[in-house]
């Protein structure tokens, strides 16, 4: 059963991916958007929720590749964090563009007004930008943090993005 959800939500999204368009993005463009999260972290007995809202913007070297910035802020019971993040992403052709890369970051995170931690983070990321029309995409894709610092892996879940595109 779950496999007919699947196969018919990469229907759907495939049939309005081509419906709307080619993005047109290219050397020079610039984007500008941003990403929402839910992330669950389980591990040594313990298990946290949080949320982290991420606006980015990008430009475009090259055809294919985009150099990356963005803030993240997070936000869960007792704690509120902030960061930035530099990188970059190649990005394909086709309806929906796949992407791949990575990006390095640094943040702080505040527990309960008593104290702070700062921490470092490399994240790799993998998706497609799916076209709502062709200076606008829903990024659907999927990441993978390593925190050096904690010596830690997240995945977050329920990922999604919206950008628009500018020449």
């Amino acid at each position: 059963m779950h496999l007919f959800f699947l196969t018919l939500a990469a229907v759907c999204v495939s049939q309005n991916a081509h419906a709307a368009g080619p993005l047109e993005i290219g050397t020079g463009t610039v984007e500008l958007g941003g990403t929402a999260t839910a992330n669950l972290a389980i591990g040594n007995g313990n298990t946290s929720s949080w949320i982290q809202v991420a606006p980015s913007a990008g430009y475009f070297i090259a055809d294919a590749v985009e150099l990356l910035g963005g803030v993240n802020l997070t936000i869960a019971e007792g704690t509120s964090g902030a960061g930035f993040n530099l990188g970059a992403r190649w990005v394909g052709q086709g309806s929906v563009r796949p992407y791949a890369g990575g990006t390095f970051g640094w943040g702080q995170t505040q527990y309960l007004d008593l104290f702070a931690v700062d921490s470092t983070a490399v994240t790799a990321m993998g998706g497609g930008l799916v076209p709502l029309g062709p200076k606008v995409a829903v990024d659907v894709g999927a990441r993978m943090v390593f925190l050096p610092d904690f010596d830690a892996v997240q995945i977050p879940i329920g990922y999604l993005g919206v950008s628009g595109f500018f020449p």
